[in-house]
């Protein structure tokens, strides 16, 4: 195909957009759920914020430990610290502990 050549693109590539483009008028799918779920559910985060709210200065091996007693969810610190992240929270004070075992996990503050 001509269209291949002139945009050097590979002509399965080109193949794939046309059959899309006459499935669903369109050339790209809709990607919104695609990918792995969140290990933490919103009201898990909520929960964290409730915490922090309630409690500012929290490390993040007491809040592990806050959502393992109250919500029986096991999540690591790097999970814990991407998902402040996410949350718009953008540090929070480690503990000794917490803070070797997110240096054994490579989490970089």
């Amino acid at each position: 195909m001509e269209i291949a050549r002139d945009l050097n693109m590979p002509l399965r590539v080109m193949q794939r957009v046309k059959e899309m483009w006459a499935e669903i008028g369109e050339v790209c799918r809709d990607r919104r759920h695609k990918g792995r779920a969140p290990l933490m559910s919103s009201s898990n985060c909520k929960f964290v914020l409730a915490l922090l709210d309630h409690t500012p200065d929290m490390f993040l091996d007491e809040i592990q430990e806050a959502l393992f007693i109250q919500h029986d969810i096991d999540v690591s610190l790097a999970t814990i610290c991407r998902t402040l992240h996410r949350l718009g929270i953008s540090s929070k004070k480690l503990s000794c502990q917490a803070a070797e075992r997110c240096y054994m996990h490579g989490v970089i503050f």
